[in-house]
C-alpha cells in the first residue's frame, strides 16, 4: 500500500493534513470524514480494506480532536497563522469548506468517481454538504451510524443539568461570548457555548437526523446524489430501537437512496469491517 502525504487548502485558507492510500491505479476514491473528536486514523480499519479496490483519502478535518491548532495561510505569501479549532469549538457549517477542498484535491489527482464516506458526526457533515452543494462532482455518499446528538444527550443527561447548560450557553451567546467554554460546574466536558448549542438544540443546523423531532423538516430531502445509510442494530448512541429509527429514515430519504441495518454490532462497527467493505464496494460499483 502506497501512502501519499497531502495538504488540503480550504477556501478560508485552512491547512488540513492527510494521506491518500492506494495499492494500484484506480479511478475511484473514498474520502473519509471522521466523526466528533476523531482524526485521520479513526476509520483506518475500514480504510485498509477499501484500499484493495480503490484509493482512500483520510485527513484531519477542522473538528479533529477536542482542541487542536491548525495552520492558516495569511494574505502575505509564505506567512502563516495558527488558529484553535477541534470538536469543542468548530463551526459546523464550515465543514462544507473542508469537504469541498478535499473533493477538489481528489479531482486534481485524477480520480473520476469520488465517494464521501462519513462515520457518526462525519455523516452529519456529508449530509449537510450534499444538501447544499447540488452541483458537486461527488458520485455519492455513505453515512455510517448517523445518529442524533440531541436525542442522545436527552437520554443520558438529567433534565435539570441539560436545561442549565443550555441556558448558560444561550446567555453567553447573547453577550457575544459564544466562543467561551462552558464552566466546568455547568458542564464537565470542554465545549464552547456556540458548539454546545449546535450539537444539542433540536432546531440547530447540525441536528440533521431528527428522528427525535419528526416535525422538523429534513434537509435529507434536498439531496440529489445517491446515499447509502448503514445503521448499527445495537448502536449505543441511539435513544430508541433501531427499527424505529429506520422507519424515520425511510420516510425522509429520497427513493433512490439505500438503507440497511447491520445486526449484532455497535456504533463503531469495529467487528464488522469486512461486512462493511463488501456492502460499500458493491453499492459503489452501481454508481455512475
Amino acid at each position: 500500500m502506497k501512502a501519499k502525504a497531502i495538504e488540503i487548502i480550504t477556501s478560508d485558507k485552512l491547512k488540513l493534513k492527510g494521506f491518500i492510500f492506494s495499492k494500484q491505479k484506480s479511478k475511484i476514491i473514498y474520502i473519509i470524514i471522521h466523526g466528533l473528536g476523531g482524526n485521520l486514523f479513526s476509520r483506518f480499519d475500514l480504510a485498509e480494506k477499501l484500499v484493495n479496490s480503490a484509493a482512500v483519502m483520510v485527513f484531519n478535518n477542522r473538528g479533529a480532536g477536542i482542541v487542536n491548532r491548525f495552520s492558516k495561510i495569511d494574505n502575505k505569501k509564505g506567512v502563516y497563522s495558527s488558529v484553535q479549532l477541534g470538536s469543542s469549538v468548530e463551526n459546523f457549517v464550515d465543514s462544507i469548506l473542508d469537504i469541498e477542498a478535499a473533493v477538489k484535491l481528489a479531482g486534481a489527482e485524477g480520480y473520476k468517481k469520488i465517494i464521501l464516506l462519513g462515520h457518526s458526526s462525519g455523516s452529519n457533515k456529508i449530509a449537510y454538504y450534499l444538501a447544499h452543494k447540488i452541483k458537486t462532482k461527488v458520485s455519492g455518499g455513505i453515512l455510517l451510524a448517523p445518529m442524533s446528538d440531541y436525542a442522545l444527550i436527552k437520554k443520558e443527561t438529567e433534565p435539570k443539568v441539560l436545561s442549565l447548560a443550555l441556558k448558560t450557553a444561550q446567555n453567553l451567546v447573547k453577550i457575544n461570548q459564544g466562543d467561551s467554554f462552558l464552566p466546568v460546574k455547568v458542564w464537565p466536558h470542554l465545549i464552547s457555548a456556540k458548539r454546545f448549542l449546535s450539537l444539542y438544540l433540536e432546531d440547530s443546523k447540525e441536528e440533521i437526523f431528527s428522528y427525535a423531532n419528526p416535525d422538523k423538516k429534513s434537509i435529507l430531502k434536498k439531496i440529489k446524489k445517491p446515499i447509502f445509510i448503514i445503521l448499527a442494530e445495537n448502536d449505543e448512541c441511539a435513544d430508541r430501537d433501531m427499527g424505529e429509527i429506520k422507519v424515520w429514515f425511510k420516510k425522509v430519504l429520497p427513493a433512490f437512496c439505500r438503507l440497511e441495518i447491520i445486526g449484532g454490532t455497535g456504533h463503531g462497527f469495529y467487528d464488522r469491517a469486512n461486512i462493511l467493505k463488501n456492502k460499500i464496494t458493491k453499492w459503489s460499483a452501481s454508481l455512475k
